[in-house]
Formats: C-alpha cells, sequence, structure tokens
C-alpha cells in the first residue's frame, strides 16, 4: 500500500449510529458484515460507519478525482468523510 499512487486517511476518527459499541462496529464491517454484524444484503438499510479524517498520499500529487463521475477533486490535507452501511447506491 506504500506506493506513490495509494493515498489514506490520516488522524481517523470512528463513528457510527449503530446500537452496539464502536469497537464491535468496526470488527464487524472489517470482517465483512454490516455495522449491526448481520450479512451484507443489497437492502440493508440500518445504520453506519462513519470514517473522518484528513487526506493523506505517500505520493507527490496534490489531488485526485471523487465520485462516480470524475468530475470533482479532493485536495491532499483536507478533512473528509466516508461512510460504510446503510441504504443502497450510496444514498440514504
Amino acid at each position: 500500500m506504500n506506493t506513490p499512487e495509494s493515498w489514506y486517511i490520516n488522524n481517523v476518527n470512528f463513528s457510527t449510529n449503530s446500537n452496539l459499541s464502536i469497537n464491535k462496529t468496526i470488527a464487524n464491517v472489517f470482517n465483512g458484515k454490516t455495522p449491526t454484524g448481520t450479512a451484507w444484503d443489497i437492502n440493508y438499510q440500518a445504520s453506519y460507519l462513519h470514517y473522518n479524517g484528513v487526506i493523506s498520499t505517500y505520493g507527490s500529487f496534490k489531488s485526485f478525482y471523487m465520485g462516480w463521475q470524475w468530475k470533482a477533486h479532493i485536495q491532499i490535507g483536507t478533512s473528509t468523510s466516508l461512510r460504510t452501511g446503510g441504504t443502497t447506491n450510496h444514498t440514504g
């Protein structure tokens, strides 16, 4: 992963709207399950796991495309939030 083309989130804070502890929620997602521990399903519409931090890179690029249409950029050093779980197609 430590390549000039890679990016990562630095100083990450996790949060969730799950009734489970943040540690259990993280473990569920990292083990390929929903935040609440059930098997992934296209109709899953329950809790989220949020990743909040600062975009960093091992490379020298200053920004990269974000989003599904590649029309917007995010700058290295920008605070950002990613989400896992919830409804389908990145909505909800």
